[in-house]
C-alpha cells in the first residue's frame, strides 16, 4: 500500500511538470504568431517610427496596388550627387543636392533630361535653362556689381548677353563668331542712352548717344543733344550729325581726326 501511495504521488508530480511545459509551449507559439504577422497588423495601421540613420540607396513609394509611383535615388548632378525624384517610368523628374557653392535643384523633362537647374554661385544665385536635349540655351546669374543674363545657340555659343553694374544696364549682340556687333546701354560720360554698332571686325562704324557736357558743346550749347557718329572700316570716326542751339550741323573728318567740313 505504501509503494502504491508513493508511485501515484511521483505519477502527479511527473503530470503537473508536462501541463506547465504544455502551457509554456502554448505561450511560445503564441509569441510566434503574433511576431509573423506584425509586419501585416502594423501595415494597415498609422503609426510613427523614429530611426537614428537610416541608409538606403534607394527608396520607393507603392500604390495600394502595389505599382511604384515614385522613388528616391541619388543622381549626379554638377559634378556630384544629388537626391533624385523619379516617376512611375523611373526617369528622374527633379534632383536636390549640394556642391561647393552650396545647394541646386534641378528640374528634368520626361527624357530624363535636365531643363532647369538653380543653383547656389559666390556672388548669389544663378539659373541655367537647357533645350529639350539637356544642352545649355541660357543662364541667369547674380554677380558682385549686378546681374547677368547670356543666350546661347545650339551650338552653345553666346549670341546675346544682358548685364547691369553700378553705372546701369547694357545688351550686347553677338555674331556666329562671337564677336560683338551692337550694344546698347548706359553712357557713363553723360548719363543719358547710347547705341554702338560694329563690324565683322569689331571696329565700331556707327555711334548713336548724347553730346557730353563739355567746354566745346557748352560753347555750342549742345550739351545734352543727340549725336550720331559715322565710322570707317578701321573704326576711325569720319563724319558726325549733330544738334547745337542754331539747329542741326554736320562735320566731317579725316582718318587723324582733323575737320574738313562742317556746316552750317
Amino acid at each position: 500500500m505504501q509503494g502504491l501511495r508513493e508511485r501515484l504521488t511521483v505519477l502527479e508530480r511527473e503530470l503537473g511538470r508536462l501541463q506547465r511545459q504544455n502551457l509554456q509551449l502554448r505561450w511560445l507559439l503564441l509569441g510566434v504568431l503574433l511576431l509573423s504577422w506584425l509586419p501585416y497588423l502594423l501595415a494597415t495601421q498609422e503609426r510613427t517610427v523614429t530611426f537614428h540613420t537610416v541608409r538606403a540607396q534607394r527608396i520607393e513609394i507603392v500604390s495600394p496596388e502595389g505599382i511604384t509611383v515614385m522613388a528616391l535615388s541619388t543622381v549626379p548632378l554638377r559634378g556630384g550627387d544629388a537626391l533624385g525624384f523619379f516617376d512611375k517610368n523611373d526617369k528622374c523628374v527633379a534632383s536636390f543636392g549640394s556642391f561647393l557653392n552650396g545647394g541646386s535643384l534641378g528640374i528634368y523633362n520626361k527624357d530624363g533630361k535636365l531643363v532647369v537647374d538653380f543653383s547656389s554661385n559666390p556672388d548669389g544665385g544663378s539659373l541655367r535653362i537647357g533645350n529639350k536635349d539637356g544642352e545649355l540655351v541660357a543662364t541667369l546669374f547674380s554677380k558682385p556689381d549686378g546681374v547677368s543674363l547670356s543666350i546661347l545657340n545650339k551650338n552653345k555659343e553666346l549670341v546675346a548677353t544682358l548685364f547691369s553694374n553700378a553705372d546701369g544696364g547694357y545688351l550686347g549682340i553677338y555674331n556666329k563668331d562671337k564677336k560683338l556687333v551692337v550694344l546698347l546701354g548706359a553712357d557713363l560720360l553723360t548719363g543719358g542712352g547710347g547705341l554702338r554698332i560694329y563690324n565683322k571686325d569689331e571696329k565700331e562704324v556707327i555711334t548713336l548717344g548724347v553730346i557730353p557736357d563739355m567746354e566745346p558743346s557748352r560753347k555750342l550749347g549742345a550739351v545734352g543733344s543727340g549725336i550720331i557718329f559715322i565710322g570707317d572700316r578701321d573704326g576711325n570716326r569720319v563724319a558726325a550729325i549733330g544738334a547745337d542751339r542754331l539747329g542741326g550741323a554736320i562735320t566731317l573728318f579725316n582718318p587723324l581726326g582733323g575737320v574738313t567740313f562742317h556746316a552750317p
